[in-house]
Parts: C-alpha cells; sequence; structure tokens
C-alpha cells in the first residue's frame, strides 16, 4: 500500500470515527469542525450556542453550559467557542452565566479546571491550564450591609490570556486580569493583576519572580565579556 493510500484510509477513518461518536448531534451545534469528538458522557448544554473547531477532543465528564445559573432548562446564554485541535479534559466546567468564553487553537484545560465566563473569558492559542485551575470573570457586589451580598448582583471587566501560557495546577485567575504573551503562572498562584509577558509569577497574590529566558540571556552576557 502507497503512503498516500495510507494516509486516505487514514483519514476516512477518523471521520467515520467522529461521525459514530456524535452522529446526529452535530448538528445541533452552532459549529461542528471536522475530525472532532464530543464523548457521549460530556454534558452540553445549549448546543446551539457551542462552536467547536476541528480536531477537538470534550472527553468524558466534561461539561459545557452555556446558561444562567440553575435549573438551565429555560435560561440559554452567553456562547462557547472552542478553537482548533483543543482538548477538554475530564470533568472540567465551562459555564457562560450569560457571558462568552473563547479558546483559542491547541489549548489544552485539564481535568477539574473551571471557567466562569460571566464578563468574558478570551483565552489564545497554545495555552496550558493544568488540573484544578479556576478561572472567574465576575465578582459579587458586597458594598451594601443592609442588603444580602446575593441581591447586589455582579460586576466585572473579564479576563483575557495571551497566547503561549502555562497556567500551573490549583492556580485562580480572578477578575480584571489579564495574562499577556508567554507567561507562566506557577502552581497554587492567585493572579489579581496583569502578568507582563513572559514573566513568571508566584504565590497569594502572584507576584513576579522570573523571566522566560533570562538565565540563557545572561549565559549570553557571561560569554560574551569572556571573549
Amino acid at each position: 500500500m502507497s503512503k498516500s493510500s495510507y494516509e486516505m484510509m487514514r483519514s476516512a477513518a477518523k471521520f467515520v470515527h467522529s461521525w459514530l461518536a456524535n452522529p446526529v448531534s452535530r448538528f445541533f451545534y452552532r459549529r461542528f469542525g471536522a475530525g472532532s469528538v464530543v464523548a457521549r458522557r460530556a454534558e452540553i448544554i445549549g448546543r446551539r450556542r457551542v462552536s467547536i473547531g476541528a480536531g477537538v477532543r470534550v472527553m468524558p465528564g466534561a461539561s459545557l453550559i452555556c446558561s444562567g445559573m440553575p435549573p438551565y432548562l429555560f435560561k440559554r446564554k452567553g456562547t462557547i467557542s472552542i478553537g482548533d485541535g483543543s482538548i477538554i479534559r475530564e470533568n472540567s466546567f465551562l459555564i457562560t452565566y450569560g457571558g462568552n468564553i473563547e479558546l483559542g487553537s491547541r489549548v489544552t484545560v485539564n481535568p477539574f479546571c473551571c471557567i466562569q465566563g460571566n464578563c468574558g473569558v478570551e483565552i489564545g492559542d497554545d495555552v496550558l491550564i493544568a488540573s484544578h485551575v479556576s478561572i472567574f470573570s465576575a465578582n459579587h457586589v458586597f458594598e451594601d450591609a443592609s442588603r444580602t451580598i446575593r441581591s447586589q448582583g455582579e460586576r466585572g471587566k473579564g479576563v483575557r490570556i495571551a497566547d503561549d501560557v502555562w497556567i500551573g495546577s490549583h492556580s485562580v485567575i480572578l477578575d480584571g486580569v489579564t495574562i499577556n504573551r508567554g507567561a507562566v503562572i506557577a502552581a497554587g498562584a492567585v493572579v489579581t493583576r496583569e502578568v507582563p509577558a513572559f514573566a513568571v509569577v508566584a504565590g497569594v497574590p502572584a507576584r513576579k519572580i522570573g523571566q522566560r529566558g533570562a538565565s540563557t540571556e545572561m549565559a549570553d552576557i557571561s560569554r560574551n565579556r569572556s571573549q
């Protein structure tokens, strides 16, 4: 068998597999890209508001919910968009709460992550989100002590995460935060303010502890001085 024939058969097998995994439901999505698979045991609410790119994997137990607070039946709100080649791992929970959640291409959302889209969450390409990460795009209003916090509603600015960011396990990203390109968020960090490009941050609240490429730059400087 020639290489081209093998590749054609392989592509056909992938196509058939994706259809078998999602035989009818694919027609109810806003968009459903070629080669994508949504596991039967994934929870999808508001399919018409969900866009899935090509080659996406949504694993068993993952939840994509375009709705407000429960019960979800009559409260379809917001949108979820997942870029090409991304994977939503087991037991991850993405809910719009009326806002929009946008994931770029080749994004990995690992198990037990929680992303809430109230005031908008934008995530770029090639972003790695480790397990148990929480991303919140709104805050409760609580200034009036004479009223319950529940009755005062929410406000927020949203969350923006640029390309090539790595967010470590158990990190918390709070509303209003922008994480710029190439940044690294250490495990367990609570991010409350903007993170510069290629910075490494850690702690509660998160503070800059390093810069990607800094050790290489220093090594180059030392080498040049010795010559």
